[in-house]
């Protein structure tokens, strides 16, 4: 039965629904799956999270405040976004909110489109990355979604508060 759905969506599907198939087979074993505009990474089994561009107003920040941003704010002002994309998370409002917070800053600053990876809240977290968004209690997340709300809880209570799911603003000494 699930053979005979995967075989018809397999020959009806385009690009990213085969990569997506093909997620599925090799599940979280952390190998990359070429997308339709190339490699993408493999954000959960059967998700493949293309690289897109986006608007930094349009991401939300999961921390009250940054540091080191001049450098990277210096760096995008003269050459652009360099290095490798963020994870930003659709959180259940639909909304995004991104775990790299300094880069979004910066490219906000200079106007600099974000090179993302877009990643469902409820989409699996590799255990290497997990353990850097632990909860207060030490718990770690099994969600890109829990790591971004670890993340906010850990922060001052006034931006949790007001922000549960990610704020539109992030404080910085730079």
């Amino acid at each position: 039965m699930l053979y005979d759905k995967t075989k018809s969506d397999w020959n009806t599907g385009d690009t990213r629904t085969r990569a997506n198939i093909v997620g599925n087979i090799v599940g979280e074993i952390g190998i990359a799956v070429a997308g339709s505009k190339g490699a993408g990474s493999l954000g959960k089994a059967g998700t493949v999270a293309e690289v897109v561009s986006l608007d930094a107003k349009a991401i939300r920040f999961s921390q009250s405040s940054v540091t080191g941003v001049g450098e990277i704010q210096a760096s995008m002002a003269k050459s652009g976004w360099k290095g490798a994309a963020v994870d930003v998370v659709k959180m259940a409002d639909g909304k995004l909110t991104t775990l790299d917070n300094t880069r979004v800053l910066a490219a906000s600053r200079t106007g600099t489109p974000v090179q993302a990876n877009v990643l469902s809240h409820d989409s699996a977290i590799p255990a290497n990355m997990a353990e850097r968004f632990p909860n207060k209690k030490g718990g770690l997340p099994s969600t890109y979604g829990q790591a971004v709300e670890n993340r906010i809880q850990n922060q001052s209570s006034g931006f949790r508060k007001q922000y549960p799911q990610g704020g539109n603003i992030t404080g910085s000494n730079q």
